[in-house]
């Protein structure tokens, strides 16, 4: 019945949250990456549903809209994540 009420005043939230635990944060790796590689973390992670694991991907034409000027950056950006 609580979670009717909450849903009725408007007090539950139903969206999807992207948590970035410490851990990930703390690590060294994380904070040399560049802002690229940042922001198309946080892409991949947006984009993940909890049904399609191991099925992400980035286009340029998706990830232009996050504000990736080109292709080679992109690429760069994935070399990156990957490595690190």
């Amino acid at each position: 019945m609580a979670k009717t009420r909450a849903r009725a005043k408007g007090r539950k939230d139903t969206s999807r949250f992207l948590g970035l635990p410490y851990p990930l944060l703390d690590s060294p790796d994380f904070r040399l990456l560049s802002p690229v590689a940042i922001k198309l973390l946080i892409f991949l992670a947006y984009h993940f549903n909890g049904s399609n694991n191991g099925d992400l991907s980035a286009p340029f034409s998706r990830v232009k809209e996050w504000g990736v000027k080109s292709e080679a950056t992109l690429c760069k950006a994935l070399k990156e994540l990957l490595a690190k």
